[in-house]
């Protein structure tokens, strides 16, 4: 009887534990963080990744791209344009759309240039932030089933 008690105790203790999964909800505000103000992250209901650009005029730009449509792995440093570059999958090659509120255009692109964070000179913190957060929202969306549809019956 005593093991039998100390045995659901437990399990008790195992299934209260808190889970190693990550709360995208933390991923963001671990990005912001990290852009400081420079841009801002969101997931929309649409599950798209929504970045509002900021600098001393205000809000000058909005990018947007469906979570599903990113290539994590693709992030990456561009030494050249000194930027981090967020790209699209290979089988969505111009997910992007970028919103220049000055021009009133929306172009769409293959890639989005993010400024650097300050004191991530390489852009590892962010593309490794960045990278989680997609990881995760990506896992979230393919762990949601649709219902499928309750056949008629004649």
């Amino acid at each position: 009887m005593k093991t039998l008690i100390v045995t659901f105790l437990l399990i008790g203790l195992f299934a209260s534990a808190p889970t190693q999964a990550q709360d995208p909800n933390e991923g963001l505000v671990r990005v912001n963080e990290l852009f400081g103000g420079q841009v801002r992250f969101k997931i929309d209901k649409r599950d798209r990744l929504v970045a509002d650009f900021f600098d001393q005029s205000g809000h000058y730009r909005q990018d947007m791209v469906y979570l599903e449509f990113l290539a994590p792995e693709a992030f990456a440093f561009n030494a050249e344009e000194q930027v981090v570059m967020l790209r699209c999958a290979d089988a969505h090659s111009q997910c992007i759309d970028k919103e220049v509120f000055k021009l009133n255009t929306i172009r769409h692109m293959g890639r989005m240039n993010l400024p650097l964070p300050a004191g991530d000179p390489d852009g590892s913190k962010a593309i490794a932030a960045l990278s989680d957060l997609i990881r995760q929202a990506q896992a979230g969306l393919s762990a949601v089933e649709t219902k499928s549809p309750v056949p008629r019956k004649n």
